[in-house]
């Protein structure tokens, strides 16, 4: 179990370039608890946090570059290893700038190899992170809130509700406690674990930037991915303040009605000004734009939401997307052979759906449906139309489901009763 977290109040900052302010204005501000900017460990502190503290303690700028290295480059456990400062500086790094790496308090894996490690804070809470086997190598789920505020209801860790956001050394943590347990690197980082990432911007901009910064682990941003359901005005100013993430969008249905019914935070935000916004991001950062869609049998399955999705990865967005006539009749008449492919970053990712509560009836109640994963053949089908359609498409295989690892189980293992009851009072 990791060490209970302790506020740092040192004059240490921890960002460089964003401030909470800065990075998301008056956006989206209904939809946003209040940011968690604390720092509960040095891990949290960019080089430029720790120029200033070293400056007023009247110590050389380049302690600065040499704590972060430390830290991050060399894995630095305590400041009494920390040889190259003399011992009265290390004594008060200790006591002002605690080093607190969050170990797993349990790891669970699946027979396909995917690890979900398990992390309990001080708050009486579960974070969990995934380790995924890839070709490419193994990739990492990370968490950036405890719960999620969206409540969408085919997601497990939507139906937790919110208890808190994570500090952006809790963040950074993960990585290095995956890396940990691996022995070995991590190059591939996607923040598709709890919580919705656009609601704790300066936590999740300062660890990112923590772990691509060039004198720590150099992480390449294009290597990272940013998921999101989508809010425009924030997505928008990201841009402009400089990500380079790519995003991955939580689609989910092409019929606005159906997303609203299921993604009930989408009611706020039109999808018009969601693909808007993308396309924005794109065109200033050319980063990877990917539409995640999880298949719900008999409800997001059908042939025109196929159609509607091929169209929205090449096109962007249409006011009449939602007619099935005009869909059919602009993949008929042939045109999307000479259209130029305007948007090639728009990548479709298909989800199948992953059973996601013990009791089923509980979540079918809420949305009114029974929730089910389509039949193989079908998602096949639905796979091979898009890509007809010239749609960069791929199906993506459930990993982990038997450890609660999959997408959208996070919050079924663990402690998820005490969550549920934890994030209630949070909420209240």
């Amino acid at each position: 179990m990791a060490a209970p977290a302790v506020q740092v109040d040192c004059g240490l900052k921890p960002k460089e370039k964003i401030r909470p302010a800065e990075a998301v204005g008056n956006a989206d501000k209904s939809a946003e608890p209040a940011p968690d900017a604390r720092i509960s460990s040095a891990l949290g502190i960019l080089p430029g946090g720790w120029q200033t503290f070293f400056e007023e303690i009247g110590e050389p700028r380049y302690r600065a570059v040499q704590a972060f290295e430390s830290l991050h480059k060399h894995g630095l456990a305590h400041w009494n290893d920390a040889l190259t400062m003399p011992e009265s500086l290390r004594r008060l790094l200790s006591e002002k700038a605690p080093i607190k790496r969050m170990a797993p308090s349990n790891a669970l894996t699946s027979d396909d190899g995917t690890v979900k490690l398990l992390f309990e804070p001080e708050d009486d809470a579960v974070i969990e992170s995934v380790i995924i086997p890839t070709k490419y190598g193994p990739a990492l789920c990370v968490s950036s809130q405890i719960g999620c505020p969206v409540g969408c209801l085919f997601c497990q860790t939507g139906q937790m509700g919110l208890l808190r956001s994570l500090t952006a050394d809790e963040i950074v943590s993960q990585f290095y406690a995956a890396e940990k347990h691996l022995s070995s690197k991590i190059e591939t980082v996607i923040l598709m674990g709890m919580g919705e990432p656009m609601l704790n911007v300066p936590n999740v901009d300062t660890a990112l930037n923590i772990l691509t910064h060039k004198k720590g682990r150099a992480l390449s941003a294009k290597r990272i991915t940013v998921s999101t359901v989508g809010y425009p005005k924030r997505i928008a100013s990201l841009a402009k303040l400089g990500w380079k993430y790519n995003l991955a969008l939580s689609l989910h249905f092409t019929s606005i009605e159906l997303r609203k019914k299921y993604i009930p935070v989408s009611v706020a935000h039109h999808l018009r000004d969601i693909f808007y916004s993308l396309e924005e991001y794109h065109a200033r950062t050319k980063a990877d734009i990917t539409l995640e869609y999880i298949l719900l049998d008999g409800i997001n399955d059908t042939p025109h939401d196929a159609r509607a999705l091929a169209y929205l990865s090449r096109w962007g967005w249409d006011d009449r997307i939602g007619d099935p006539a005009f869909v059919s009749q602009f993949f008929k008449s042939g045109r999307y052979r000479s259209k130029p492919f305007s948007r090639e970053s728009f990548k479709v990712n298909l989800i199948p759906f992953n059973p996601i509560s013990p009791n089923a009836k509980t979540i079918s109640r809420l949305a009114g449906d029974r929730l089910l994963c389509p039949a193989e053949e079908k998602m096949e089908e639905f796979f091979m139309q898009i890509r007809k359609y010239g749609a960069r498409v791929t199906l993506r295989r459930p990993r982990g489901r038997d450890i609660g690892a999959a997408c959208g189980m996070l919050g079924k293992a663990g402690k998820p009763e005490r969550q549920r009851s934890a994030a209630k009072s949070a909420q209240t």
